[in-house]
């Protein structure tokens, strides 16, 4: 059967090169990286990092820094070191703010770059509120708590509604808000829901936007947002894997630059506990921590991706899956396991591990359709170094999560992203990533051709990129914060866009940074991805617990461990 997204996809990459989009190497070299780094014209990039104290004898610029759910705390960890140890000779004092979603994680997380949670908000915990029961939930003491501590400028992170409403309750005070991971976009309302919406509306509230790459302060001059108030920073997620990855793997000390942190008792014992929480994560499954040890994976500096790595001397081999969003609930979940059913009885050597969501419409649906396969592995949700040293162990990552696509690319793991929209298209573009949706045929096909590396297609898609940034994110956050401490306190800069967008000074930064090629691309790919989700609900297998294709006639798997 055709491939419902190729044509997609093809031509993305294809206009993406054409527009000058992709630079790297030749095809078949073993790094591809894109210039993510430009600075936007109107301010610095952040390059001369921190020569100067600035503001040292001046008013302390008194930061607020949310953060609620694990993945918040995963991205903004670094900064809240950086803010925390080298702000004060800046003039910048950091509060770090929870809201509570995932006290003990975030708490957990936090502790381990030695900082901590200063102030918290009484949100209760649950594990599927409703949205509109969130919002309000967290409305309140939000605005209670701004209007008590009266920081100079609020730092919200990403997309979660409690990121949406605090930036709001700012807005509505009066204070200025720096939106971190600022400018990613689907422009599809549904794709990802509620995320896009929250990101759009955080865009509106806020006043300065660090973006993480090149393409999304495009998205943002393009809303009209002024260009000074735009700043490309780089993903603080890869700060966060890169310091992790150095000790899951070796214990290693981080490179000395601005951001490391580089102390050898906290690196040593970092690593010592990591060394015990991978037992205790994995204990429940001895067999599955004996293969994961005896895999040689992947290598915090070695760029050898190449797929014996990834295979134990048996020929068994690690694919990491993961699905939590609220789009893929019910039907597309219930696709996704059907595929993963045909998918294990047709590679019996390839163990699929699953980290499960705790949302009950997820282990619910899970757990009775995957429970009893021999090769597929249910977990609970595990932390966060944990989740790396099984990346860096997997020949595949399956998922809908954001953040994986992001690290994992770094790390040079084929990444297959069941979501039929991504904000991320940096990771396609660099062909490290693809979009496959969450129907039946559609999984199986691509998952078969990564497996046997089809046409080289494991090889294509396993070399190391570095469309999110270079670790360095949060020092250039730091960095600009203290370069707009006046401005920030003498509240010169103003929320929202500045110009009606392809006006005025955002549009000048668009046209000199190629602005107006890349987001055409974004619109192109995702009218081609609608078209493809048309194609493959007309062609889709039924649901599980009926006929299906035969696994037998997908290609063969003997294939899979005799390709470099």
């Amino acid at each position: 059967m055709a491939c419902a997204g190729c044509a997609a996809v093809l031509l993305f990459v294809a206009l993406a090169q054409a527009a000058g989009w992709t630079a790297g190497g030749p095809a078949g070299s073993e790094t591809v990286t894109i210039d993510w780094a430009v600075p936007v014209p109107a301010l610095s990039s952040g390059r001369d990092l921190l020569k100067t104290p600035t503001g040292v004898d001046n008013q302390p610029l008194r930061v607020l820094v949310v953060v609620g759910t694990r993945p918040e705390a995963i991205k903004m960890a670094p900064l809240v070191w950086a803010l925390k140890t080298q702000g004060p000779q800046h003039g910048i004092q950091a509060t770090v703010l929870s809201t509570k979603q995932h006290k003990d994680m975030v708490a957990q997380f936090l502790s381990l770059f030695e900082v901590n949670i200063d102030k918290e908000m009484d949100i209760p915990d649950s594990k599927s509120r409703e949205l509109a029961y969130l919002t309000a939930d967290v409305m309140k003491p939000a605005h209670e708590f701004l209007a008590d501590f009266k920081p100079h400028v609020v730092l919200v992170q990403g997309d979660t509604t409690s990121a949406m409403v605090l930036a709001m309750a700012a807005f509505y005070q009066h204070i200025p808000v720096g939106h971190v991971e600022a400018g990613l976009r689907t422009y599809d309302m549904e794709q990802p829901f509620p995320e896009e919406m929250n990101r759009q509306v955080i865009s509106r509230f806020a006043t300065l936007h660090f973006t993480p790459t090149k393409l999304s302060a495009c998205a943002l001059l393009a809303e009209g947002i002024p260009p000074e108030q735009v700043v490309l920073t780089g993903n603080t997620v890869i700060d966060t894997f890169k310091w992790t990855l150095s000790r899951v793997l070796s214990g290693a000390q981080p490179e000395a630059k601005p951001m490391s942190v580089s102390d050898k008792a906290r690196s040593d014992a970092f690593a010592s506990g990591v060394q015990a929480h991978l037992r205790d994560s994995f204990s429940a499954s001895s067999t599955l921590l004996e293969l994961l040890t005896s895999i040689k994976g992947a290598s915090a500096t070695d760029v050898d991706t190449a797929m014996p790595n990834f295979v134990h001397a048996d020929g068994r081999r690690v694919v990491l899956l993961t699905t939590h969003r609220r789009e893929n609930h019910g039907t597309p979940l219930r696709r996704i396991c059907a595929a993963v059913i045909k998918l294990a009885a047709a590679f019996p050597d390839v163990h699929f591990v699953y980290p499960v969501h705790p949302n009950p419409k997820v282990s619910e649906t899970v757990t009775p359709l995957l429970g009893d396969l021999a090769n597929v592995h249910l977990l609970p949700p595990l932390g966060y170094d944990a989740l790396v040293f099984l990346m860096s162990k997997s020949v595949l990552v399956l998922t809908d999560s954001g953040g994986l696509q992001e690290e994992a690319t770094f790390l040079a793991r084929p990444v297959l992203v069941m979501r039929k929209a991504t904000e991320r298209l940096e990771g396609v573009i660099a062909g490290a990533a693809e979009l496959v949706g969450t129907h039946e045929a559609d999984i199986i096909r691509e998952v078969t051709a990564v497996l046997n590396d089809t046409a080289g297609k494991y090889r294509s898609m396993a070399r190391r990129s570095l469309p999110y940034g270079d670790g360095q994110a949060s020092i250039r956050t730091l960095s600009s914060l203290a370069m707009l401490k006046s401005d920030i306190l003498d509240r010169t800069l103003r929320a929202g866009a500045a110009s009606a967008p392809g006006t005025g000074k955002p549009e000048a930064a668009a046209r000199q940074m190629n602005c107006h090629a890349a987001l055409e691309l974004t619109l192109q790919y995702a009218a081609a991805s609608e078209a493809a989700e048309h194609a493959a609900v007309a062609l889709d297998t039924p649901e599980p617990g009926t006929a299906g294709p035969d696994p037998a006639e997908m290609s063969s798997p003997r294939l899979r461990a005799s390709n470099p």
